[in-house]
């Protein structure tokens, strides 16, 4: 995770005694007494949180217009900018992500081009020349030694 966020639940060592009354966004003033005070933010990928979010765009609108107001309150008043206020950094990685599913689309239409070719030349093989495979041309590729694959993906045993 390229940018750890702090949100839904978070530990961390007491390094300040109470949160300012002025504060929305206690998760990242916490972020910033943090690092500020040295420490790193962590990202835990096998911690398990049950939470919901807001389930209309008016709701999702007012949630996300706070957080935002909150982000820009801790900056001004604190100097501390949270990870997803940095938009040219946000903007590359959403770039990123997009272009990733760019590249899926692409093979995927290729992969639709060439399912679509091999029906039509099975359906040339079947109506035109009448040929049923039932001696096939190998696929030679397709057959490999999968016992020497299976051993590269193994794990070794004890």
């Amino acid at each position: 995770l390229e940018i750890p966020r702090l949100g839904e639940m978070i530990a961390f060592r007491k390094v300040f005694d109470y949160i300012p009354p002025d504060i929305a966004m206690d998760e990242a003033f916490v972020e910033a007494l943090v690092i500020k005070n040295g420490l790193s933010v962590q990202y835990a990928p096998d911690a398990v949180v049950y939470n919901t979010g807001p389930t209309t765009i008016p709701d999702f609108v007012r949630q996300r217009r706070r957080n935002h107001a909150g982000h820009l309150y801790l900056k001004h008043k604190y100097g501390y900018a949270v990870s997803s206020i940095q938009n040219r950094r946000v903007a590359r990685i959403a770039f990123n992500e997009v272009w990733g599913v760019v590249r899926l689309l692409w093979v995927l239409f290729l992969l639709a081009v060439l399912e679509a070719w091999s029906r039509v030349l099975g359906w040339y093989d079947f109506a035109v020349k009448r040929d049923r495979h039932v001696i096939w041309n190998m696929a030679w590729t397709q057959k490999q030694d999968v016992q020497s694959i299976r051993r590269q993906y193994e794990k070794p045993s004890i």
